[in-house]
């Protein structure tokens, strides 16, 4: 068979595409065997997008000083989203919901007795003697 005929019948088929370029021979006394191709398949599986990675940290919010309890002027009693707790007497309520003391004493919860159910936080001042 003539080298000519040889390479193309190298070139035409299916095992040609998986040859490296640089073993690709069109001359009759280097040729490939097809016995000798070996094809590599991955090990790993390749690496593909995810969906996770978006969660962002808690925001800390609830009840830090619950009723009954001592705070001190200027403490923050509850960090909230929206107005969960309204604020009372002696409180005050910051720009982002939070209630916070406006002086020394002991704190209190209660619901208000209406169709609307408030729950109310407020301070009893301490006497000082």
């Amino acid at each position: 068979m003539s080298s000519w005929i040889t390479s193309a019948l190298l070139r035409f088929s299916p095992q040609w595409s998986l040859i490296p370029f640089a073993l690709r021979s069109h001359n009759s006394n280097n040729v490939l065997s097809h016995s000798s191709l070996q094809v590599r398949h991955a090990t790993k599986k390749a690496a593909g997008s995810t969906q996770n990675g978006r969660k962002s940290a808690g925001r800390r919010l609830g009840v830090k000083v619950f009723g009954s309890q001592l705070c001190k002027a200027g403490s923050i009693i509850v960090r909230q989203r929206g107005k969960k707790f309204h604020a009372g007497a002696n409180v005050g309520m910051g720009k982002d919901h939070t209630i916070f003391s406006k002086v020394a004493g002991i704190v209190r919860f209660s619901t208000e007795r209406t169709k609307t159910g408030r729950q109310y936080v407020y301070v009893e001042p301490i006497q000082e003697s």
